[in-house]
């Protein structure tokens, strides 16, 4: 966005009128007698040495002393600025508050040397008329020959892996003659774009929105030239490149997401799956325990895993039984894998979708099915209870109880002793009819030879009415 110049420095024959960015509608504020009045000049008044090709700045405002008597606002159209008499063009802004800026843009410099006089008037829409306010500065001879500085590049100059969309923004300060706000131009890619540009003719920003993104793995040049008041130029130039196509995250194979490892089942060993398609790559596998403050994180290099076919890696882990029970003790443990740069270095991918899993204690039998909170339907087959063998038991005991609207046990609906060989039972279907719906409960225990019992753990689940099944009717 560019800020125009308008008018010239002549001599005083000539009476120049105000440019504005927009006028405030006339209007009356009921007891407004309050004139505008001046916030702030630059140059301020009786300051030296100041360059003659500084612009002149005003603010000025239309605030009453007291809070509740509204004002009228300034009328923009009878603001005038004088230097030594004569006319010149300035611009308005308008600000909150019922406050405006004014400023200079003149094209050629201030006499050196010279003390220089401004007058400004103005009036409000209530039509108070703001006594004229002059003040007074001296302008130096020392020419301007020092160029805008252009500083705060962004993305930064060989900056890499930047997003596709980054904005791209620089500043440019000259505290002498002023920025020249119609130089100002920036290239990308050697092509001339339009900026937003904010500020001052002292301190402005250049910003610019890519309209699309760059391409992957793109070398973008970029070039911001300017001008000062005095003519002095200046260029910047700066490269950076954009992120690299995105590389895939590996995705868990083992544990399954939610499953329950049994300590004799697996022989005390937890094996870590996932997928791969680089032989050489580095990873980092991170395990969180879900229910406390806990987290362990490792970085695996190509020695330190195992590559099984379909393009997977495995790493296997085996615990002492009384780490295993420990761990089981603590909850489920969530983890995820990514991809590294290298032994503790930085991530190349995003992080893979969580995974969950469970350590069942060393000293229950593991049940499988029915899981927790599954729910039968009085037409439904009958569930069939499932679960895991334990080493060195003759016989297992399934017990299963119906629960009352309060958790206590209502009754035992049957114990069913089973031999050793024995990891699974069905119910016929004339039983599960008559079992009233309900919460129920069920477990198994497993007995050693000489009389000694495994622990146990429940599992919980319904039975309900009869399923509706909806059927589909074609239209008549």
């Amino acid at each position: 966005m560019k800020r125009g110049i308008g008018g010239c420095w002549l001599a005083a024959v000539f009476i120049y009128p105000v440019l504005f960015c927009c006028i405030n509608p006339p209007g009356h504020a009921f007891g407004d007698n309050q004139p505008p009045a001046v916030e702030y000049t630059s140059p301020f008044n009786f300051e030296i040495q100041v360059n003659p090709q500084r612009p002149i700045e005003v603010y000025l405002n239309d605030l009453s002393p007291q809070m509740a008597i509204p004002v009228s606002g300034i009328n923009i159209a009878t603001i005038k600025v004088r230097i030594q008499e004569n006319e010149i063009p300035v611009f308005v802004d308008i600000l909150e508050g019922e406050r405006v800026f004014v400023h200079s843009n003149l094209p050629t410099p201030m006499p050196p040397d010279a003390w220089i006089n401004v007058e400004i008037d103005a009036v409000d829409h209530a039509g108070n008329i703001m006594p004229t306010y002059r003040w007074s500065f001296r302008t130096d001879g020392i020419p301007d020959e020092d160029p805008p500085t252009i500083f705060g590049e962004s993305p930064p100059d060989g900056s890499m892996n930047v997003v596709r969309t980054a904005q791209i923004s620089c500043k440019i300060y000259d505290g002498l003659s002023g920025i020249d706000l119609n130089s100002i131009k920036m290239e990308v890619e050697q092509a001339a774009v339009e900026f937003t540009l904010t500020g001052t003719t002292e301190t402005a920003k250049l910003i610019y929105q890519p309209p699309t993104p760059f391409e992957y793995g793109e070398w973008v040049t970029v070039t911001v030239s300017t001008a000062d008041r005095a003519g002095n130029t200046s260029e910047s130039t700066w490269d950076f490149q954009t992120e690299s196509i995105p590389i895939l995250p590996p995705e868990p194979v083992l544990p399954e997401d939610g499953a329950l490892l049994n300590y004799h089942a697996t022989r005390g060993k937890i094996v870590f799956s996932w997928t791969s398609d680089n032989p050489m790559e580095y990873y980092r596998m991170v395990l969180v325990l879900v229910n406390y403050p806990a987290m362990e994180v490792i970085d695996f290099g190509p020695l330190d895993y195992t590559r099984k076919p379909g393009n997977l890696v495995e790493v296997t882990y085996e615990l002492a039984r009384i780490d295993w029970d420990h761990m089981a003790s603590l909850g489920q443990i969530k983890w995820f894998v990514l991809k590294i740069s290298g032994y503790n270095g930085h991530p190349i991918s995003g992080k893979s979708e969580d995974s969950f899993f469970s350590l069942a204690a060393s000293d229950v039998v593991v049940l499988r099915s029915p899981q927790k909170y599954w729910v039968f339907f009085s037409n439904d087959a009958p569930p069939i209870f499932m679960w895991d063998s334990f080493e060195g038991v003759e016989s297992y005991m399934l017990g299963v109880a119906r629960l009352g609207e309060s958790g206590q046990m209502v009754t035992d609906i049957f114990e069913y002793d089973l031999g050793a060989q024995f990891t699974s039972f069905f119910l016929n279907y004339e039983q599960w009819k008559s079992y009233p719906n309900g919460k129920y409960i069920w477990s198994v225990i497993g007995t050693f030879p000489d009389g000694s019992k495994t622990d146990f753990m429940n599992l919980y689940f319904y039975k309900s009415g009869q399923r509706i099944l909806q059927f589909l009717l074609p239209p008549m």
